[in-house]
C-alpha cells in the first residue's frame, strides 16, 4: 500500500505543474497566432472597400492568377502569380507583386469574363479570355490565402468575384463561356 500511496502523492504533486505548463503553452500559441495574423499584411493587400466607394464599373481587387501544370489545374497556389487587378477608365490592369513580372493592361471590351460553377474543380472563380489567351484567377477585396484554405473566406470571395465581373461588365466586357 505504501508504494501506491507514493505514486498518488507524486501524481497529485505533478498534476498542477503539468496543468500550468499546458495552459501557458496554449496561451503562447494563441498569442503568437493572433499577433502574427494581424500584423502581417500581404503586399498589395487592400482593406475591404464598400462598392459605393468607387464609381460604377471601377475598383481594385487582390488577385491570384493560377499557374499552369497539375497543381494550377486543381487550384493550387504553387506557380500562381499574385498581385492586384484594377478596373478603371475602360481598362483591366494587373499589377503583380513580383517585381520581375511586368504589369499588363487591356481594354475591357476585348475581355470575355465568366464565373465558374459551384461544383467546378479547377479552383478559379473567374475566367478571363481575350485574343491572346485565357487566365483562370481568383479575386477578392480581402487578403488571398496562400498556404491554408479557409472555406468560409472562399465563399465570401465568390461574392467579391461577382463584384469584379459586374465592374468589367459595366466597362463593356462580354460574358464568356461559363
Amino acid at each position: 500500500m505504501g508504494d501506491a500511496g507514493d505514486v498518488f502523492d507524486i501524481f497529485f504533486a505533478v498534476l498542477p505543474i503539468v496543468s500550468v505548463v499546458g495552459a501557458a503553452t496554449l496561451g503562447l500559441v494563441l498569442f503568437l497566432t493572433l499577433r502574427g495574423s494581424s500584423s502581417h499584411r500581404q503586399q498589395g493587400w487592400l482593406p475591404p472597400v464598400s462598392p459605393m466607394a468607387h464609381p460604377a464599373g471601377s475598383g481594385t481587387w487582390n488577385a491570384e492568377i493560377l499557374g499552369s501544370g497539375a497543381l494550377g489545374a486543381l487550384g493550387g497556389t504553387l506557380g500562381s502569380n499574385f498581385g492586384t487587378m484594377h478596373v478603371a477608365d475602360g481598362l483591366l490592369t494587373f499589377r503583380p507583386e513580383d517585381a520581375s513580372t511586368h504589369p499588363w493592361s487591356l481594354p475591357c471590351q476585348q475581355v470575355l469574363v465568366s464565373k465558374r460553377g459551384l461544383i467546378s474543380l479547377n479552383g478559379a472563380d473567374v475566367q478571363l479570355q481575350w485574343t491572346q489567351g485565357t487566365l483562370r484567377c481568383n479575386v477578392s477585396t480581402e487578403k488571398i490565402n496562400r498556404l491554408v484554405d479557409n472555406d468560409y473566406k472562399q465563399l465570401r470571395q465568390r461574392g467579391h468575384a461577382d463584384g469584379f465581373i459586374a465592374a468589367l461588365s459595366r466597362r463593356a466586357a462580354a460574358p464568356g463561356p461559363g
